[in-house]
């Protein structure tokens, strides 16, 4: 079993509640086998998605050649299974790396990937009441937009920011968020972000093109079930398709809650990214 990095504690002890830097988030990297990851997500059927119950852990080919969770051609889920109790102007940062697979000429990744945060254990980011960020195709060929999607009272609503250009098939990125839960009742703030790893995963880090915000508007309001949910479930989905879309996940990076007993509980299962 690892075991937890002593600088990851206590800087979530000074910052708790505070925002982090993605690289300072407790991550879980997939490296432990299919039977763990059972018992750190929901693993039964929920939202209409399937599971990643079962032959969804590769034990090489992620970050650094190491364990990642692999996607399949129909759309999968996955909720942590403890409930954020998410306070009123607290920022929860959230990150995952994803590896593209792009085809010239046919569009990019497009909705390959969303992550975000269900007022629900039942509806992962697809049929509860949800606000999840991802990539979208962007108005040009092949290009890729950062979008916010919501769902409230059986509405879904999607706002995008502007093209990012071009994805590289087969490397690594990572998509990252702060959101922010608003004093407005509904209302969140998004701040999100696109970084290029290479095709090993560690390598460069550069950004990829520039950050976006959704401040209370569009898919960042009228959220009022995930504003007064007492907990609400943190978590992703994904798949990969022809041509397009999400060939695998690795370094799901988020703050547990409450932080510091929930990354004990883990047994430190979450550590800092794979580098």
């Amino acid at each position: 079993m690892k075991t937890l990095s002593i600088v990851v504690i206590l800087a979530m002890i000074v910052t708790l509640g505070t925002r982090l830097a993605s690289a300072d988030l407790p991550v879980y990297l997939f490296n432990d086998g299919q039977t763990d990851f059972n018992s750190q997500f929901l693993t039964t059927s929920v939202g209409g998605l399937l599971p990643w119950d079962t032959g969804g852990i590769n034990a090489t080919g992620g970050v650094n050649n190491t364990g990642y969770l692999q996607t399949d051609s129909v759309d999968q889920a996955a909720l942590w299974s403890i409930g954020y109790n998410w306070a009123t102007g607290t920022e929860l940062p959230m990150s995952v790396y994803f590896k593209a697979r792009v085809t010239a000429g046919q569009t990019g990744a497009g909705e390959g990937i969303r992550v975000g945060i269900d007022a629900s254990s039942g509806g992962v980011l697809n049929g509860g009441q949800y606000l999840a960020f991802g990539l979208e195709d962007g108005s040009a060929s092949d290009n890729e937009q950062l979008t916010v999607t919501s769902r409230e009272s059986g509405t879904t609503t999607t706002k995008s920011g502007t093209d990012l250009g071009v994805c590289t098939n087969d490397n690594w990125y990572e998509i990252r968020a702060a959101i922010t839960k608003k004093a407005t009742a509904g209302q969140f703030t998004l701040v999100l972000s696109l970084y290029d790893w290479g095709a090993d995963g560690v390598t460069g880090g550069s950004q990829v093109g520039s950050s976006w915000t959704l401040d209370g508007t569009g898919a960042a309001a009228g959220l009022s079930t995930l504003w007064n949910a007492t907990d609400a479930y943190y978590g992703f989905r994904a798949a990969v398709a022809s041509g397009r879309g999400v060939r695998g996940l690795d370094n799901f990076a988020t703050m547990p809650e409450p932080a510091l007993l929930g990354v004990l509980a883990l047994g430190g299962l979450w550590l800092r990214r794979k580098c």
